[in-house]
């Protein structure tokens, strides 16, 4: 059976998304390399990731458009499309969290502080950028409810940092873990949504998170 003209253009803007995701995906990994050395030329590397990010999601914009006026899609098609569309944000939102973390480790003079909680909080979102990515790009239901399971374990490390700082005596690097740990459950959010928008355009209902 043949392809359909909106299946290639569907594809193309899928690689858009994707080309998003591994921008998304280095911002994270090179915020992370700040809890040890951060320099300027780390975190100019990671807004040049956001700029990067931010022309992609204009492209996203503009090829949505132009296959909504081609196609006019409908049902599955257009579930699809909006869930990509969605998804480009959230990616795009991604790399301005990792730049924060980066610009609040430099100006709080925190590199090299013990951040046990931030750092295995970190590898549980990591996991969740790569279950959220394989599950939008492949459509894979089962992987973006992964994502929205180990969202709840982002949350309570968030709570349980806020909690530190009420109980103990307050220093920098606990204020530090506390501001990274409420990017990284932004991030999480984020990545939560593109899960959320994954199971949308699958099964063509919405289940609220």
């Amino acid at each position: 059976m043949p392809r359909r003209l909106i299946d290639i253009a569907l594809d193309e803007l899928r690689g858009l998304v994707g080309s998003l995701a591994s921008i998304a995906s280095e911002s994270l990994s090179k915020a992370r390399t700040c809890l040890k050395e951060c320099s300027k030329s780390t975190i100019s590397t990671i807004h040049a990731l956001t700029r990067d990010a931010y022309k992609l999601r204009a492209e996203v914009l503009d090829l949505a458009t132009e296959i909504i006026a081609r196609f006019q899609p409908v049902a599955a098609d257009l579930r699809h499309l909006q869930a990509l569309v969605s998804a480009s944000y959230d990616f795009y939102r991604i790399t301005r969290y990792s730049f924060e973390i980066a610009r609040t480790v430099e100006i709080l003079e925190c590199t090299g502080c013990e951040m046990e909680l931030a750092c295995k909080t970190w590898e549980t979102v990591e996991n969740m950028m790569k279950l959220a990515r394989e599950a939008i790009l492949e459509m894979v239901e089962e992987k973006a409810r992964e994502v929205m399971k180990l969202d709840a374990e982002v949350d309570e490390a968030y709570v349980t940092g806020l909690y530190r700082l009420k109980n103990s005596d307050i220093n920098r690097c606990m204020v530090a873990e506390a501001l990274i740990l409420r990017h990284l459950e932004r991030i999480a959010d984020h990545l939560t949504y593109i899960a959320s928008e994954t199971v949308y355009a699958v099964r063509g209902l919405r289940e609220y998170v």
